[in-house]
């Protein structure tokens, strides 16, 4: 992990003997793909052996996640030589041989359409509002919500309700010894609708409330109804405090029920796991926080998928989770294009359209095919349009969670920066997927930022609980490092330097390499993967948020891309002219996924 970051964690001295466990297998079944990785130990290290990659098959004509899954598993075995599969195509655990089953299995998986939910609460902008952010830890859709707001009738509301036909209605109000009549009053609400419910739907009813109603609630509604009831602690446990941990750890356990009941093959891949299969946007932000711990870093991970988008953040030691049902690249972009317009599509887009009704024609083409992939220019570019616009969209909602953080403009703080998903990790060159996060995230200062190419972050995340010492050492090979962004604040004349700088290369002797940014624009400066540079910054008329004014010394670590210096500006404008905005956009394109650099590229072996 040290390397992966740039140093070295402090000595703690020498580590506590830890068992070998053996091989661990983990898959995540996405909407799209189904993933598998292979985790086994290596002249006494856990290295990743092998990663497989099918489409899953959860949707017609299959409609049966488990054959996506064994697909994967079939192609491990043929990488490897390890057998994983019995003649009967049911998964080996524990492992029998060195090459004859494995010794654990985890399983994530966020296939299939979201959770429908209702919230009911008593204050929007308090209670109402921990349960929404609870919510957005796993793929609800929230169709409805009750408060003391809501002008409807109670008939309306249980009219709403009804119509709704939710899968989990999540009550939260009141504070610790606070409101109990108010509270009262919608557990009346809801064991009403509760009432004509269980005659057409199955549903389950999550408290989160006050805990002075805990046993009237199970009496009510379980006890009185036979509703499935789950009764955790309060999401708003004092007026200015805020615990979600409860209803996110109740709202996991109850997709994996859910799952299981309404998917084909996910209760046969549950029998094969140690746990039940978690939701992937979880083990996903489980380790995000890994990581963010680990190296006492503030990291932020952003998991752009086809049904949904997922950011993770571990901020000031604080882990946060959002994930947005509504706004995927694929099978829910029907639903994420109601919030973006064709005209936020096409300032994005290098290659000239014949207006909105082609872009918008093309994106619901996409919709129709989320498996396709860009085959013309055109298609491509508006992939990466539509992949900053949705980013843009689920970070500044998520940015409402975050502690001491402004809810839009440019983003400060993170030392670290991970991308997934296909479109930001697995694109033609690793610069389209930069640059789109870049211009929808809008980062300033330095920020490393690493890429998962193999989908393998929520399987690691996963694995974390079995084996945390098999997945710290297995994910130095796992992500990518594409290397350190640095950008600038402020505004000057297009084209004027706005940065100087030198980089010099460790134990090679008079190896430098000069460079001018000038304001505008995107420059990498290569530096492979390996190697260490003391880089030097000379900003002129703009600033390097978190270093100081004047010149500044940097400890630089080299990445699959080297340096990559953003002269920007925060914020920046585009120009009113569509042919000179297209051609600033080409010219940031070739910057970051054609560009040679300034001076020979410097090779590991120390080679030019």
């Amino acid at each position: 992990m040290g390397s992966l970051f740039g140093d070295t964690p402090p000595d703690t001295g020498p580590a506590p003997r830890q068992e070998h466990t053996g091989a661990l297998l983990a898959v995540d079944v996405g909407s799209v793909h189904t993933r598998a990785v292979l985790i086994d130990m290596a002249e006494g290290v856990y290295r990743l052996f092998a990663t497989a990659q099918a489409p899953s098959t959860g949707g017609p004509p299959w409609e049966n996640i488990q054959m996506g899954v064994i697909h994967t598993l079939e192609q491990i075995s043929a990488a490897t030589g390890r057998t994983v599969l019995d003649q009967s195509l049911n998964l080996i655990v524990p492992e029998r041989d060195d090459f004859f089953g494995v010794e654990h299995f985890a399983a994530t998986a966020s296939a299939g359409k979201p959770i429908r939910a209702v919230l009911v609460g008593l204050v929007p902008g308090i209670s109402l509002d921990s349960a929404r952010r609870a919510a957005e830890s796993v793929y609800l859709e929230v169709i409805d919500t009750i408060s003391l707001a809501d002008t409807r009738s109670q008939e309306r509301q249980i009219e709403a309700i009804v119509q709704a036909a939710p899968d989990v209605i999540i009550i939260s109000g009141g504070t610790d010894d606070g409101a109990v009549a108010t509270v009262r009053r919608m557990i009346e609400t809801v064991a009403l609708t509760c009432l004509l419910l269980r005659r057409s739907t199955r549903v389950t009813v999550i408290y989160a409330g006050n805990p002075a109603l805990h046993q009237e609630v199970h009496a009510t509604l379980m006890e009185g109804l036979g509703i499935h009831t789950v009764v955790t602690g309060n999401v708003r446990p004092g007026l200015f405090s805020e615990s979600l941990e409860g209803v996110q750890t109740e709202l996991a356990a109850f997709y994996n029920t859910q799952k299981a009941r309404s998917t084909s093959g996910f209760e046969e891949i549950t029998e094969w796991a140690d746990e039940a299969i978690h939701p992937t946007s979880h083990a996903f932000g489980q380790m995000i926080t890994i990581m963010g711990t680990l190296e006492r870093r503030n990291v932020l991970g952003i998991d752009l998928g086809s049904s949904a988008t997922t950011i993770a953040a571990f901020r000031d030691s604080r882990p946060t989770l959002s994930v947005f049902s509504r706004l995927g690249i694929g099978h829910s972009l029907r639903d994420a294009l109601r919030d973006i317009r064709p005209e936020a599509l096409l300032r994005w887009m290098a290659v000239e359209a014949d207006g909105a009704d082609q872009v918008m024609d093309a994106a619901m083409n996409r919709w129709l095919y989320p498996h396709t992939i860009p085959v013309t220019a055109f298609d491509r570019e508006l992939t990466y349009a539509l992949a900053r616009e949705i980013t843009r969209h689920a970070l500044h909602a998520a940015r409402q969670r975050w502690k001491g953080v402004p809810e839009q403009g440019v983003l400060s703080g993170f030392d670290t920066i991970l991308l997934s998903g296909a479109t930001l990790a697995q694109g033609p060159h690793h610069g389209w997927g930069l640059l789109a996060a870049l211009d929808a995230l809008l980062p300033v200062g330095v920020a490393r930022v690493l890429i998962d190419p193999y989908g393998l972050t929520p399987a690691f995340g996963a694995l974390s609980s079995i084996s945390a010492r098999a997945v710290v050492q297995a994910m130095e090979t796992a992500f990518l490092d594409i290397g350190t962004v640095i950008a600038v604040s402020g505004k000057m004349r297009r084209g004027d330097v706005a940065l100087r700088g030198q980089v010099t290369v460790s134990g090679l002797t008079g190896f430098r390499t000069d460079f001018e940014v000038p304001f505008g624009s995107l420059m990498v400066v290569p530096l492979e993967p390996g190697l260490e540079a003391e880089l030097v910054l000379q900003p002129r008329g703009v600033t390097i948020s978190g270093l100081p004014g004047g010149t500044s010394r940097l400890k630089i670590r080299g990445g699959e891309m080297g340096i990559i210096i953003d002269a920007r500006g925060r914020p920046w404008r585009f120009p009113p002219d569509g042919a000179e905005r297209r051609e600033m956009i080409t010219g940031w394109e070739q910057a970051l996924t054609r560009q040679a650099g300034p001076e020979p590229v410097l090779r590991a072996d120390g080679s030019v």
